[in-house]
């Protein structure tokens, strides 16, 4: 049986959903039943009432796709029409090292508002 992938999750961050299954694909052939827990809706994670409502979502895009990959997305303000960042990968260690980097990194709005800053002068 597949166990969840653990996070690291720090306080002020809440699991909406989890079912981040701790698995490597590398070993899969294309019709291995377990590409149906590979969907668009894998993880999400947010933090709220501060000045900023942020989300970290985890998908897996093209929805159950054995081409797919992992896409990591900041979500702010609820926007999601346009992601703040976003992150791609097949490899599940590298999921979990960007997701509990950015859980982190935006325990504070600080840092939010740094990197939003950036993003802008980079658009």
């Amino acid at each position: 049986m597949n166990k969840l992938q653990p996070l690291r999750v720090p306080a002020g961050w809440n699991v909406v959903f989890n079912k981040f299954l701790e698995v490597d694909i590398e070993n899969w052939s294309s019709d291995d039943v377990n590409w149906i827990n590979f969907t668009e809706d894998i993880t999400y994670l947010r933090r709220e009432n501060r000045k900023y409502n942020i989300g970290i979502d985890l998908g897996w895009y093209p929805d159950t796709d054995p081409q797919g990959a992992f896409h990591i997305k900041v979500i702010l303000n609820e926007n999601w029409e346009k992601p703040a960042m976003e992150y791609v990968t097949r490899m599940r260690k590298e999921a979990v090292e960007i997701i509990e980097d950015l859980l982190l990194r935006y325990c504070n709005d600080y840092n939010i508002d740094i990197d939003m800053r950036m993003q802008c002068k980079n658009s």
